[in-house]
């Protein structure tokens, strides 16, 4: 599936976007259970901003669905994280969706600031983590915000840095990060070496997207 190209740019930035691995329809589905979920109208702006017991922070804590699990178990997808861990006994692993609407006056961005997920107690690991665009995100729709090519300098940034907890700061402060801007059904997949975080949503639309990952038998 992937192309030389594509293998490439993993290697020396530690991400790929694929565009449209997962088609409209696919999509839509998963952004209506979250609208049904959170009693979301997408023509009243005044309903973007649920309270509900399973949206913490961006998010949503809704892991099973016939339309989550058509994303989750499509042939495509998996078929890139076998060629990215050059492994095929993977098993797709229940995710999360992500639900980001857009700042107001009265609300304000709750996601995480630039992070890594990284159990610091194992050491870095060849982890990739991923989401699907479930609806266009222009770059200032609470885009994916990532460092490219960190995995390459990481281990010697944590040398001079040792403490996680400050160097995830001093990297915050960079602001060395960048947006990747999608259409729907785009994936993006990233090393947990990678530093990343949603972005703010300046956008008259909210962002709707699933997260995904597999781990090796």
């Amino acid at each position: 599936l992937l192309s030389e190209a594509q293998i490439n740019f993993w290697l020396q930035n530690g991400y790929l976007q694929i565009p449209a691995l997962i088609g409209e329809k696919e999509c839509d589905a998963v952004v209506e259970l979250m609208m049904n979920t959170l009693s979301i109208d997408l023509n009243n702006n005044k309903s973007w901003y649920p309270v509900h017991q399973q949206l913490q922070g961006l998010m949503l804590q809704v892991y099973q669905s016939q339309s989550i699990d058509k994303i989750r178990y499509d042939s495509r997808l998996k078929l890139v994280f076998t060629e990215l861990y050059r492994q095929k006994a993977l098993i797709a692993v229940p995710e999360k969706l992500g639900y980001n609407p857009p700042e107001t006056d009265n609300y304000r961005f709750t996601g995480s600031p630039l992070h890594w997920d990284i159990d610091f107690s194992r050491g870095i690991q060849y982890h990739i983590q991923a989401l699907i665009y479930l609806n266009d995100v222009p770059d200032n729709r609470g885009a994916l915000t990532l460092i490219p090519g960190f995995h390459l300098e990481i281990e010697e940034f944590l040398a001079e840095n040792p403490n996680p907890v400050l160097a995830i700061q001093k990297l915050r402060l960079s602001n060395r990060q960048i947006a990747i801007a999608g259409k729907k059904g785009d994936l993006i997949v990233w090393l947990e070496a990678l530093p990343h975080a949603a972005s703010p949503n300046h956008s008259d639309q909210p962002r709707f997207v699933q997260y995904v990952s597999f781990e090796e038998l």
